[in-house]
């Protein structure tokens, strides 16, 4: 059964997290960091 939805006011900061499996590198080069920026911002 899945849980409620969160709220998230827009007003507030939130840390995000992202980390790979046994710490590994998530992005190939800085490029593709910057795409997942684009994409998170």
């Amino acid at each position: 059964m899945p849980g409620t939805a969160r709220v998230a006011p827009k007003e507030h900061i939130y840390h995000i997290l992202t980390r790979g499996n046994n710490r590994q590198d998530l992005f190939e080069d800085e490029e593709n960091f910057r795409r997942y920026l684009d994409i998170l911002l």
